[in-house]
């Protein structure tokens, strides 16, 4: 049989590939976009419905990193493994990644959807948090993902997820997004500045190592800074846009202090903390400290520069000072496909060549005798 395809579906974006590939060989948005009119024509997936957006009605099938509308799902993943894969979902086992929020009842439900309609022979589901640590090559620590619309804490113990103790927060990449928007002036917010937005804050933007003394020396008076750090931009319309300047730092310290949001939510560095002391006993100080010394970003949220020693910095400022001397961030390059990469390397760990029902992965014979919980019962 051929080699496993590893899907890692977002809510903003499907990375897809092989098992034992360095990187996805496809990355699109995950969007599905319908015709008003049935008779108009088929639905549209990815990058071409993105094009076309203004005439039809997009649709988002993950939110929060859940699946919330199957009938958008699947044929968003046949487009991936007919359209973007060149291949057929009866000719290869599938590893999916979920949520680490999600429930058995959600992974039920895709083994349903995956081995009923698309009639795939095996199927494998993990966490994306599970996945990220399998590719940071550690069996014990704590996963911070940030990524669209959600940002999570995951902490992981010899390889299983402490799932009473994973806490999310509302905020991510489209938060922020819209965040910088509001920061420009009104005359500047025109329709047409979307995709100026979202690179600004892809390429341009960055964490302060010093957020107030960084807004002190961005003052309007101080000229060498505003030259440095304020950016042109050609709108749609020809007209030449001089903005952002402070907004760069300002729009990702929200990861920081969410009421810059409008939220009453932790910060990141809070959430840390909590899903420390969630995940152990304040007896066990060495379970505490290893988790603390082992914290892997994921998640293209977390691709800002000097992100990684500000959270090292704040964390250390919310934990007891026992602890303070253990905090590490770990920041791998490739941290914005993270899960997908360690979905690689697992699904070449699971296959034997045989999926004969007697390895790890789960397949249609073992959900046909057993029905859609056996899912739960291999996939831990």
């Amino acid at each position: 049989m051929d080699a496993p395809a590893v899907i890692d579906a977002g809510s903003d974006t499907v990375k897809a590939g092989f098992a034992g590939d360095e990187a996805p060989t496809s990355v699109f948005p995950s969007v599905v976009g319908h015709p008003w009119q049935a008779e108009e024509g088929q639905c549209l997936f990815g990058d071409e419905a993105v094009a076309k957006q203004s005439t039809l009605r997009m649709q988002r099938p993950i939110q929060n990193g859940r699946i919330v509308s199957w009938d958008n799902m699947l044929p968003l993943l046949s487009f991936t493994l007919t359209s973007e894969l060149c291949t057929s979902p009866p000719e290869r086992p599938i590893l999916l990644a979920d949520s680490a929020s999600g429930s058995e009842d959600d992974r039920a439900e895709a083994a349903t959807a995956l081995f009923e309609s698309l009639g795939v022979p095996a199927l494998y589901i993990k966490s994306t948090a599970a996945l990220a640590l399998h590719a940071s090559g550690r069996r014990t620590g704590m996963i911070l993902e940030s990524g669209y619309d959600a940002s999570r804490c995951v902490p992981i113990y010899e390889g299983e997820v402490i799932r009473h103790a994973v806490r999310s927060v509302p905020y991510a990449g489209r938060q922020l997004s819209e965040l910088l928007h509001s920061l420009l002036a009104p005359e500047d917010r025109e329709p047409g500045i979307r995709g100026i937005i979202d690179d600004v804050k892809r390429n341009r933007c960055f964490v302060a190592e010093d957020y107030e003394a960084e807004l002190e020396a961005a003052t309007p008076e101080r000229e060498a800074w505003v030259r440095e750090h304020s950016l042109s931009y050609e709108l749609p319309n020809g007209r030449i846009l001089n903005t952002f300047g402070d907004a760069r730092f300002r729009a990702p310290e929200a990861l920081f202090r969410p009421s810059m949001l409008g939220l009453d939510a932790m910060g990141l560095q809070d959430l840390v903390y909590d899903v420390t002391s969630l995940s152990s006993c304040d007896e066990d100080q060495a379970l505490r400290r290893e988790f603390l010394e082992n914290i892997t970003l994921s998640g293209r949220t977390t691709l800002f520069p000097a992100l990684t020693g500000r959270l090292e910095l704040e964390i250390a400022r919310s934990v007891p000072g026992q602890l303070r001397d253990s905090v590490r961030v770990h920041a791998q390059p490739e941290r914005g496909y993270l899960s997908w990469i360690g979905g690689s390397l697992l699904a070449l760990d699971l296959d034997d060549g045989s999926f004969n029902g007697h390895g790890r992965w789960c397949t249609k014979a073992e959900y046909d005798e057993f029905g859609p919980g056996i899912i739960n019962r291999k996939c831990l």
